[in-house]
């Protein structure tokens, strides 16, 4: 089960969604200006669509503490992570997702633009930190 199921108690998986998506250009360049203008639109419509409507992280914040480094064929990268809300079991409000850790990336990787997404599951005894979330992204990298 996922996060975004109707019944979401229950999903103990330190990942419950992980998200790989790739916009892919003729040049590099087309994919940093899709990039950018991507960025731009998100950002004037409160981090919507684009950045998922999570926070943007500081990366070097985010980076220091996870003890980490962004990949250097990974370029322009945006971090994004939300802060997930706490309610008693069985007395969750909104959208399930407002309780569970979610990250986001997007970054330029040649001639393409790649975003990757995790979600965790809402019960997860041990969910995916800013660490984890660097590893998987040095993967996509590769």
């Amino acid at each position: 089960s996922s996060c975004m199921c109707d019944a979401p108690e229950g999903d103990y998986a330190p990942v419950s969604e992980f998200w790989d998506m790739r916009w892919i250009f003729g040049t590099p360049a087309g994919a940093r200006r899709f990039h950018a203008d991507m960025l731009e639109g998100a950002r004037a419509n409160g981090n919507n669509g684009y950045l998922d409507a999570l926070c943007e992280q500081r990366a070097k914040k985010l980076l220091k503490a996870a003890k980490a480094k962004v990949p250097t064929r990974c370029e322009a990268a945006v971090f994004c992570a939300n802060k997930p809300q706490h309610a008693p079991r069985h007395q969750r409000f909104g959208p399930p997702q407002d309780f569970c850790q979610q990250f986001s990336c997007t970054f330029v990787r040649g001639r393409a633009v790649v975003k990757l997404y995790v979600i965790c599951g809402m019960d997860a005894p041990r969910a995916v930190d800013a660490a984890s979330f660097v590893q998987l992204m040095e993967k996509a990298c590769d």
